[in-house]
């Protein structure tokens, strides 16, 4: 029978030479040629983390357009792994702002009471609010806003909106058109009621193109120099059945170009 398996104690020592191990491995000056171990001859799941080489902190590993292996350089704080499409190799990106999705909310709401007597607009009080610098400039910027204001008989209240971009001028993005010496306004109504409420409500999509801080604020004036009342009755006696107390507010919401 032929031998086909040889045991260790088989062989005597000394009788194996670096000739006859050649042929499976070969051997140099009593050290493994370099070039002697292919990818063949090393088992899966056999090389550790320790064997590769060392690498920054945060770098991954991918392919460049020759197929060899190659760095991604590590990016910045909350910097994404963007793809540049086939041939090119990844890189970390800043997020961009996404389409249509709402980026910010911002309110203001009030909820105790002032009054007018101007026929000037002015500021409400408390309903002011500034948004954080644009995500970008082709940002949008929807606002909403309720107000409940009491008017005196034979008056007329208005309302709009004012925008005003840091270190610019004001703008009144939502208001009618001119015509002649009527009042420009958003919202406008009069009252004959000493002891309601009426609900001025609206909603602005506003393309401000802008790359700084905005700041949002409703304003009111009256149409006589009677007295109308935010967030409160005319009368505004003291009882659990009539009379009630309101609340008004401004949200703005920035939306991803």
């Amino acid at each position: 029978m032929a031998t086909t398996k040889i045991r260790s104690s088989s062989i005597e020592d000394g009788q194996v030479s670096n000739a006859d191990l050649s042929a499976t491995i070969a051997v140099t000056g009593g050290q493994i040629a370099d070039d002697a171990i292919t990818t063949a001859k090393i088992l899966d799941n056999n090389v550790t983390l320790d064997k590769m080489a060392g690498g920054t902190d945060g770098n991954l590993i991918t392919y460049d357009a020759s197929g060899d292996p190659a760095y991604v350089a590590t990016g910045a704080a909350t910097n994404i792994l963007t793809s540049n499409g086939a041939g090119a190799a990844p890189t970390f990106q800043a997020a961009a702002a996404g389409g249509g999705k709402v980026l910010k909310v911002y309110q203001a709401a009030k909820t105790d009471t002032t009054s007018i007597a101007s026929t000037t607009f002015a500021d409400i009080t408390g309903l002011t609010l500034t948004t954080d610098a644009p995500a970008s400039t082709g940002s949008r910027f929807v606002v909403f806003w309720t107000l409940s204001i009491s008017i005196p008989s034979s008056q007329e209240t208005y309302t709009r909106l004012e925008r005003t971009p840091s270190g610019g001028s004001d703008v009144y993005p939502f208001i009618g058109d001119a015509a002649g010496s009527r009042p420009r306004t958003a919202t406008g109504g009069g009252g004959d009621d000493l002891y309601t409420m009426y609900n001025f409500s609206g909603t602005y999509l506003d393309s401000p193109a802008s790359s700084v801080a905005l700041t949002y604020t409703m304003q009111w004036r009256q149409s006589g120099l009677l007295t109308s009342y935010l967030n409160r009755t005319i009368n505004d006696r003291d009882t659990a059945d009539y009379e009630p107390r309101g609340a008004s507010s401004l949200v703005v919401m920035e939306i991803g170009s």
